[in-house]
């Protein structure tokens, strides 16, 4: 892997051109953003200025973690310009044709979503308008849509917080070519596409409830010949003891209810080798008053999130403690938190 020298010439173009693309892009996601909130909630009070300086702290920060982990080799330079601007700028018209819609039912109450009649045994949690998506996770359209909507709801970061699970596991996976790693509810294969750019030589598995979300991902991974992706539930997972150097699961525990969490992380540990890591991606747990609660409260109000509440209070890293794992990493990323977990014992 290429690594990068930072007073290199190269860097520094590098390093000017990835601050203002994304700075640009984050201004034009805050405005997007702004004007889908006054539709959904009319009147909203906006977060206070200290919060908006922590917040606007937190994104230089995580551009510089990233920079710093690409020129310290831990993945490819080319990643900080992976953007797929044509598949985004494809899905622009689709998004605004769906607008009305998601404003109606973010003002209406929420209502199960029907899954496809040959469809697998959903949990009843599954079966949420999660996001307000009129078809849930079962969509093809939703799932198209899906990419797009995270990056503009984190202002352009969605694949640079994403990138930040990758140190971790390539820890993990050092000196041992044809390791497997398991990204649980993969969604659309994002984060599985960039880790093998990082790690090429690995063997990677991606399960998810969504038929529709592993469509977006087999056609993401279609160039990658040892990725595997299978339509199961996290909560029990059809693979063997043991038989995993690393898993991974991104902004997917917020969805679940408490104990639908503890399932999917013990099922982890079961099918981690002994020293395997878990690492976890997902919403900040900033305590009321703290950080940028103002703005993670903003959250479940504006979108359908009938668990975030919940997992607010289920500290990540006492969820990992309590399902067997040691925690050697524990962190806000942005508006996310990086949590890691490591399997002592068979």
């Amino acid at each position: 892997m290429e690594a990068i020298r930072p007073r290199s010439l190269g860097f520094r173009f590098d390093r000017a051109r990835y601050r203002t693309g994304h700075r640009a892009l984050g201004a034009l996601s805050m405005v997007a953003m702004r004007a889908i909130h006054a539709a959904v909630k009319p009147g909203l009070r906006p977060p206070s200025a200290p919060v908006l300086r922590e917040l606007l702290r937190r994104f230089e920060a995580l551009l510089e973690r990233d920079l710093a982990q690409a020129a310290a080799g831990e993945y490819p330079r080319a990643l900080l310009f992976d953007v797929p601007l044509r598949r985004y700028a494809s899905a622009v018209p689709g998004g605004l044709l769906e607008l009305p819609a998601f404003v109606r039912r973010a003002h209406g109450p929420p209502r199960r979503v029907a899954p496809p009649a040959e469809s697998l045994a959903y949990p009843r949690y599954y079966l949420q308008p999660f996001h307000w998506q009129g078809d849930g996770w079962f969509s093809d359209r939703w799932a198209r849509l899906y990419d797009l909507a995270v990056e503009l709801l984190f202002a352009g970061t969605a694949d640079v917080m994403r990138r930040m699970a990758i140190p971790p596991v390539r820890a993990a996976l050092e000196g041992r070519p044809g390791a497997r790693v398991l990204d649980l509810c993969c969604g659309t294969g994002r984060y599985l596409v960039q880790l093998h750019a990082a790690a090429p030589g690995a063997h990677l598995y991606g399960v998810d409830l969504s038929d529709a979300c592993l469509r977006e991902a087999r056609r993401a991974l279609g160039d990658v010949p040892a990725a595997s992706l299978v339509a199961e539930n996290a909560e029990a997972l059809p693979f063997a003891d043991g038989v995993f150097a690393a898993a991974t699961t991104l902004f997917a525990l917020h969805e679940m209810p408490r104990d639908a969490r503890r399932r999917v992380v013990r099922e982890a540990w079961r099918v981690l080798e002994p020293g395997g890591v878990l690492v976890v991606l997902d919403a900040d747990q900033s305590p009321p008053g703290e950080g940028i609660s103002d703005i993670l409260q903003l959250f479940p109000q504006l979108y359908h999130e009938p668990f975030f509440k919940g997992y607010q209070r289920d500290d990540l890293a006492n969820l990992l403690g309590e399902c067997g794992f040691a925690v050697v990493q524990d962190e806000p990323v942005y508006v996310s938190r990086l949590a890691v977990g490591r399997k002592l014992s068979g």
